[in-house]
C-alpha cells in the first residue's frame, strides 16, 4: 500500500471511529466537519474493501457489528498516537473546511456578513453554513450534536456546554424620532402600542421579564413577535414603541429615540450577555478563534 492510498484508510478509519463514538450521523458529521453523506459513501467504500458489514442501522442511531469492533481494536492506538503529534496552530488561525453554526436572528443580521469576509482572509475555503433560530432552541441544538457552535443570547438551556461570552447587550424602550418631539419621551407609554419579543416554548429569557416587570408599563404590550427584526421595522415607522437590544435599535435606518427611564438604565436591568457556545469536546482552537472574531466584530456596532 503506497502513502497516499495509507493516508486515506487512515482518514476513512478516523471517520468510522468518530462515527462510532458519536453514535449518528448527524453528530459525527458535525464533528467531523464533513456532510452525513460524506460519511455514508466512506462507511459503504470501508464495507466493500473488507467485505464485511461494519454497521448496523438504526433509526437514528449505529451500532459496530463484532468485525468492526475488531478491526477498530487495532486502529485505535495508532489514531490516537497521531492524535497526540498534531501540532497546534501557533497563529491562532485554525485549518477549517466546513462550519456550521446558529445564531438568534439579530445577531445573524449583524455578524454572519462580516464573519464571512473574515473567513474568507484567515480561513479561505470555508463552508459556513448558518441555521436561524431562537437561543433556547439553538442550545439545544448543538446539545444534540446538531450544530458544530452557536452565537446565542444568554439562557437557561446551556448548561453542560461550553460557553464563552463574546459581548454585552442591554434592553430599552424605543420610539421613531421622526415622531413629534412632545412624545419622545416614557409618557408615550401611555398612549402607545408597545411592542416586544414573543415567549418561546420556555417563556421569555429570564433578564427580559425581569425588565418588563421592572418597567411597570402602564398597560400590557399589544404587539409581540418572536422576530426583532420585525419589532424594529414597526418602532421605526413609528407604529411602536418598540422593546429593543440597544445593538438592534442602533442598526435603525431611521433614527430612533431611547426612553428608557434612567433609574432602570442605571441599575442595569435588561443587561445580558451574548454568547457563544459549543459541545464541551469541539475543538478548542476553533472555539477561541472565533470568540475572538466576534467580540471584534461586536465592539465594531456598539460598545
Amino acid at each position: 500500500m503506497n502513502s497516499p492510498e495509507l493516508i486515506d484508510q487512515l482518514r476513512k478509519l478516523w471517520i468510522l471511529n468518530t462515527l462510532i463514538e458519536e453514535g449518528s450521523f448527524v453528530q459525527a458529521a458535525v464533528q467531523a466537519k464533513i456532510t452525513r453523506s460524506a460519511i455514508s459513501q466512506t462507511i459503504s467504500k470501508l464495507e466493500k474493501k473488507h467485505r464485511r458489514v461494519l454497521l448496523i442501522r438504526g433509526k437514528g442511531s449505529v451500532k459496530p457489528t463484532p468485525y468492526c469492533l475488531e478491526v477498530l481494536a487495532k486502529a485505535r492506538p495508532l489514531l490516537k498516537s497521531l492524535e497526540s503529534l498534531k501540532i497546534q496552530n501557533t497563529e491562532g488561525v485554525p485549518q477549517m473546511s466546513w462550519l456550521d453554526i446558529g445564531a438568534f436572528e439579530s445577531l445573524a443580521v449583524t455578524l454572519i456578513p462580516p464573519l464571512l469576509d473574515v473567513l474568507k482572509v484567515k480561513c479561505p475555503g470555508t463552508r459556513l453554513t448558518v441555521k436561524v433560530a431562537r437561543s433556547g432552541k439553538l442550545s439545544t441544538m448543538v446539545r444534540k450534536g446538531e450544530l458544530c457552535m452557536a452565537i446565542v443570547i444568554e439562557n437557561d438551556l446551556m448548561d453542560g456546554l461550553t460557553v464563552i461570552p463574546v459581548g454585552q447587550d442591554r434592553l430599552g424602550f424605543y420610539i421613531s424620532a421622526t415622531l413629534p418631539l412632545e412624545t419622545q419621551n416614557w409618557n408615550a407609554t401611555q398612549t402607545f402600542s408597545i411592542g416586544n419579543l414573543l415567549a418561546g416554548p420556555d417563556g421569555l429569557p429570564h433578564y427580559y421579564s425581569k425588565f418588563i416587570k421592572a418597567s411597570d408599563l402602564p398597560h400590557p404590550p399589544s404587539f409581540t413577535s418572536d422576530s426583532l427584526e420585525a419589532i424594529l421595522a414597526a418602532t421605526e415607522k413609528g407604529s411602536i414603541i418598540g422593546i429593543l437590544p440597544a445593538r438592534v435599535a442602533a442598526r435603525a435606518g431611521s433614527p430612533l429615540r431611547e426612553i428608557t427611564r434612567p433609574e432602570m438604565r442605571e441599575g442595569g436591568l435588561g443587561v445580558h450577555k451574548i454568547c457563544l457556545i459549543s459541545r464541551q469536546n469541539c475543538d478548542p482552537n476553533e472555539n477561541e478563534f472565533l470568540a475572538t472574531e466576534l467580540r471584534t466584530l461586536l465592539n465594531q456596532v456598539l460598545r
